[in-house]
């Protein structure tokens, strides 16, 4: 998937992802339009973020399962290999793929740094905890039918008692289960 975009004025504040490990391409600023330039000799820069666009919807057929990846830089994919896509989500895209065919779609619901309980000290970088994005990023999405939850290593390094990172795992879970979605937990990994 390619998105080209030119942006006329001020732009404004923008949304973006900063630790998207793809490569994308932008042309020298008041150089004008090159939306539809397909020989690339306009963008002579590059960066591994990622501007503007929030959200993609696509058309699949009603039996496909959506399956969204959600929680914090692991899912993320940070030090993940450049251009590459070998976070563990594509890994299993891939794999799902081979066995099933195109009636699977994986989405990456992640942002480094997350939480699953609002942090003591605000972080903005991090985003709205998940108690708090789930039903944007996740319950908004488009023939959503699986969840596979990875997080909450932010919050044991955060200082958070286990008492409230559990109340907000049961919080997200039943949500998810009360909007008939299948909830898979992944193993927080280690860290010292």
């Amino acid at each position: 998937l390619a998105i080209s975009y030119a942006v006329s004025g001020d732009s404004g504040p923008m949304t973006y992802h900063s630790g998207a490990n793809q490569t994308s391409f932008i042309t020298a600023q008041g150089s004008g339009d090159y939306t539809w330039d397909d020989d690339g000799f306009a963008y002579q820069f590059t960066t591994t973020s990622w501007f503007f666009v929030e959200t993609l919807d696509v058309k699949a057929s009603e039996d496909t399962v959506v399956i969204c990846a959600f929680g914090d830089s692991i899912t993320d994919g940070t030090h993940t290999t450049l251009n590459i896509n070998d976070r563990w989500m594509n890994v299993l895209s891939r794999r799902l793929h081979d066995a099933y065919g195109n009636k699977v779609s994986i989405v990456n619901e992640a942002i480094g740094g997350n939480r699953v309980v609002n942090p003591v000290v605000p972080n903005a970088a991090s985003g709205p905890a998940a108690v708090d994005r789930l039903d944007r990023d996740v319950l908004g999405l488009s023939g959503l039918t699986d969840v596979i939850w990875l997080e909450g290593i932010n919050d044991l390094g955060g200082a958070h008692n286990t008492d409230s990172i559990i109340a907000g795992y049961k919080d997200v879970v039943s949500r998810l289960h009360a909007a008939g979605v299948n909830v898979y937990a992944g193993t927080v990994t280690s860290a010292l």
